[in-house]
């Protein structure tokens, strides 16, 4: 983008190819993934370099996408390749692109039993608001919010603590029932007990559903 010149941009708003052969008129959207990877990074490099300190980039794009058989989570690299060049993250807002009623249906290449064996594009989409510089405080409401997981009680992958409290805030009122068909070790169930609910789980690991078992009698 030589034509232009630095920090000379106020908004930049795009959606990058996602590399599965997709034809754009004369050129085939068909690199080798080192490529792909590469022209991405140019292109925001770029975008960095002509965006004035209080612009912003918002990129729409497929949250997941496989090409060659291999599968890239195209949203999470592009944060990444922005983090990387000094963008900082404001507002992400996600996006389902084929829907009927609210309901999400098979996108790109995708079979009607939402299974694929072909080059293809996630219908989660994430849109991405980044910035030089964040010009507001942080909203603790607001649209981005971030869940990390990690092992606990012999789980691999329990309901973090703060996604919890998140969704039990938003949507929980005393005297609920709650109901997790896939309940883990019970730390859904435990804070429902606590908040004045009741809860149903079902766990098909036996390990698990003891530890679960052990935890919701020691809450009751």
């Amino acid at each position: 983008m030589s034509e232009l010149a630095d920090v000379s941009v106020d908004l930049i708003i795009t959606s990058p190819p996602y590399n599965i052969g997709t034809k754009y008129a004369d050129n085939l959207d068909r690199l080798s993934l080192g490529a792909y990877q590469g022209l991405l990074r140019r292109v925001f490099a770029e975008c960095f370099r002509v965006l004035k300190e209080d612009g912003k980039i918002i990129i729409e794009v497929a949250d997941s996408v496989i090409a060659d058989g291999v599968c890239i989570q195209l949203a999470g690299y592009l944060q990444s390749v922005c983090v990387s060049l000094g963008l900082k993250l404001e507002e992400r807002r996600i996006n389902f692109v084929n829907t009927k009623g609210g309901f999400e249906l098979p996108d790109h290449n995708w079979n009607a039993d939402y299974v694929t064996k072909a080059d293809a594009h996630s219908n989660c989409h994430q849109i991405l608001v980044l910035s030089k510089s964040k010009n507001t405080e942080f909203n603790p409401d607001g649209k981005v919010v971030y869940f990390n997981y990690s092992p606990a009680d012999g789980h691999p992958c329990p309901i973090p603590d703060s996604m919890r409290s998140f969704l039990l805030d938003a949507y929980f009122k005393k005297g609920f029932t709650v109901l997790d068909c896939f309940m883990g070790t019970g730390s859904l169930g435990s804070e429902v007990i606590k908040r004045g609910g009741e809860y149903v789980g079902y766990e098909l690991a036996e390990k698990h559903f003891n530890a679960a078992e052990k935890r919701l009698k020691e809450i009751i």
